[in-house]
Formats: structure tokens, sequence, C-alpha cells
């Protein structure tokens, strides 16, 4: 008497894991004039910053400091990692407080960086003309 042989089992690959930075499609988008429009603005706040006297020093940290809060409300994930630059999930606890308080010291060219970020995606993705 023989027996049949069983199938094999079939395999389901495992899902990847989905974190907020695994994939350029899961960034934020901005739409041009977005994109302009926080440009522009970051601009204005470095050449007050850098370029004067100490009052407009004074106005332009608070101009890109109010650029940083308005961008961290809208997109959380985009700035802490600036835009899928930096894994979080991979860190360690120590890693991410270090990281986190660097990011606040430093938050003028993090917010520069998630900006030329945003900027290249932007321009990568960008739909197809009408035509």
């Amino acid at each position: 008497m023989q027996t049949e042989p069983t199938p094999p089992a079939a395999i389901v690959p495992a899902p990847a894991p989905s974190t907020p930075s695994s994939g350029v499609f899961q960034l934020r988008r901005y739409g041009l004039r977005a994109l302009i429009f926080y440009g522009v603005w970051c601009a204005i706040g470095y050449v007050l910053m850098f370029f004067g006297n100490a009052i407009t020093d004074t106005v332009g940290l608070v101009v890109v400091f109010a650029e940083a809060l308005l961008i961290y409300g809208i997109d959380r994930e985009g700035l802490k990692t600036m835009n899928g630059l930096i894994a979080w999930g991979q860190l360690n606890s120590a890693q991410r407080w270090l990281l986190g308080i660097a990011e606040v010291i430093v938050f003028p060219l993090t917010l520069a960086v998630y900006l030329i970020r945003s900027i290249l995606v932007a321009r990568r993705y960008a739909p197809p003309a009408r035509g």
C-alpha cells in the first residue's frame, strides 16, 4: 500500500514591515504653489537670520521656527525623518533621543533638508504633462 505524498504547504511571503519612511511614495508630496511658498518663506527667514542686526536675526529665527512648526503640524513623520532620510524604526532608544535633541538644536538645517528633499520628490514623481 503506497501513500501519496502530501503536497508542500503553500509558502506565503511575510508582509513587508510598514514604516512611515519605508518608501518614496509614502512621503508627502506638495503642490508647486505650496513648495514655492515654503521655499520663499524659508529663504526670507534665512536671509533675515544671517544678514542683519540683532532684531532681524530674531525675526528671521522666529519666521523659520514658525515654518518648522507649520510643517511639523502638516507632515510630522516627514519632518521627523527629514522626508525619509532617517529610518527611526532601525534606531535604538538612545539613538532616537540623541537624534531628536540634535534635530531640535539644528532645526533650521533639518527644515532646509526636508524642503530640498520635498522638492526633489515633487520633481521626480510629477504627474505626466497633459498633451
